[in-house]
């Protein structure tokens, strides 16, 4: 998955392609007269694996707004668009108005997810090459001769950028479970950058330009198949542009592809990516981001939410993935161990009973920040990672089977009502980076750079 600021600077937004406006049903796009607040929406990416059983798919289809059933068995060609298409066709049995996306990466080749990827095989002059012409792929061999795998696209070529989006629409319409499938999400539709793979010099601008312009005819031909149907965008306002050495301190390019997009995802909401893995404290950015927003990433990451909402009207979806953590626990030895996300960056292994402890217990500071930010058309996710086992889906007759919760989120569950208004700044508290907001049902007050920082949520 890609990666997917409190600061003050002018948006300039572009399109190198005019897509076809979008028409978005009343399932995908809502206003405040049709959305009655009655819980938090949300949504849900998880990787394929086996077959859903009824139960999850019942779970799933009810409890979600937006499924998104990925991944694909990369030694079976065309795999991917076979079992997204059938669990579609699944979770629809249950709620005809879930909606549905495909996964489709827009920067590499992932084997085995689409059947036009085999075609795709027989154009090397398709795959991205670096300056001296040798193929560039997202992960290299590690035997000298021997191929690596996931080529990255050269959307510069007009046929491969034809056949990508060919490939997409024909994985919807030509599938026998296609019309269970409402769009697609476009994972790394913001920037193509490939840094540090010995790309000719300019290369990497000419990549964003012609990606550009590859995620917009893409748009247009998924809005062509019928009314309704929707790309969301991964990465299309990235919180990190501007944060490392080798990217450059410009934010307008993180939203490059509003136009071209139904929607955007803000994958690496909250502490992933934002805690120190020595510190267990939140990652300041240091010098950058302090000079550009005197706030941290989570700050960023509700002003990147803010440009979205600005944007057309407020027309965009907008999916917020958050995730547990981080937690301070102790090891048997005694010593104090900050944990986080799935863990791995620390090197420490959690069970899922302790992630269904450690998970409920960290929603309410996820459910916050989201809340503060939160419209019509705004969809939360939060879990472990992106197996349905791993949080998202109870497993209530093998209960140590998986990261959820027994009784799922009931929070999640409750009715906030209306936004009284925007969030607001509480100076003199916490970190200096305390937020509130008050809603018919519910009032928030977090502390966006502090997680022991108490959050309260004040239902009624």
């Amino acid at each position: 998955m890609m990666r997917g600021f409190v600061f003050i600077f002018i948006l300039s937004v572009f399109a190198l392609l005019s897509c076809s406006e979008s028409t978005l049903t009343a399932g995908f796009r809502s206003n405040d007269d049709d959305w009655d607040w009655s819980r938090t929406r949300t949504w849900l990416l998880y990787s394929s694996g086996p077959e859903l059983t009824e139960a999850q798919a019942r779970f799933a289809a009810t409890h979600f707004d937006i499924i998104g059933p990925g991944g694909a068995d990369e030694t079976v060609p065309n795999s991917g668009e076979v079992t997204q298409a059938a669990a579609a066709a699944h979770l629809k049995r249950y709620n005809p108005n879930v909606i549905i996306t495909i996964y489709r990466n827009t920067n590499l080749v992932i084997e085995g997810e689409l059947h036009s990827d085999l075609e795709f095989q027989a154009h090397p002059e398709w795959m991205l090459r670096d300056a001296k012409g040798a193929v560039v792929w997202n992960t290299p061999s590690t035997v000298p001769g021997q191929p690596g795998t996931q080529p990255y696209i050269n959307f510069t070529n007009d046929a491969a950028r034809e056949w990508w989006v060919r490939g997409i629409v024909s994985a919807i319409t030509e599938q026998p479970n296609g019309t269970a499938i409402d769009g697609v999400y476009a994972d790394g539709a913001g920037t193509f950058e490939v840094i540090g793979r010995g790309l000719a010099p300019g290369q990497n601008a000419l990549l964003n330009a012609s990606h550009a312009r590859a995620v917009g005819e893409l748009t247009a031909a998924i809005h062509a198949i019928r009314p309704g149907m929707v790309v969301i965008g991964n990465g299309a306002v990235l919180a990190e542009c501007g944060r490392s050495d080798d990217r450059p301190v410009d934010w307008n390019p993180c939203a490059r592809n509003l136009p071209n997009l139904d929607g955007v995802c803000a994958e690496h909401f909250g502490s992933f990516g934002s805690v120190n893995a020595t510190t267990g404290d939140f990652d300041t950015d240091g010098g950058v981001a302090q000079a550009h927003h005197g706030g941290n990433v989570n700050e960023k990451w509700q002003t990147a939410l803010d440009i979205v909402k600005d944007y057309d009207g407020g027309s965009q979806l907008v999916l917020v993935k958050s995730w547990p953590g981080p937690f301070s626990m102790y090891r048997p030895n005694g010593t104090l161990e900050f944990t986080w996300k799935n863990l791995s960056d620390a090197g420490i292994k959690l069970t899922d009973t302790m992630r269904k402890t450690l998970g409920a217990r960290a929603l309410p500071w996820s459910l916050a920040a989201y809340l503060l930010s939160a419209t019509p058309n705004t969809f939360m996710s939060y879990g472990w990672w992106y197996q349905l086992s791993t949080g998202y889906v109870p497993c209530p007759d093998e209960p140590a089977s998986c990261s959820s919760p027994d009784d799922w989120y009931p929070d999640l569950l409750k009715p906030t009502g209306k936004p009284l208004g925007p969030r607001t700044h509480v100076p003199g508290k916490g970190s200096g980076h305390v937020w509130a907001r008050q809603f018919e049902r519910v009032s928030v007050e977090v502390d966006l750079a502090n997680f022991t920082y108490p959050v309260s949520l004040v239902w009624s």
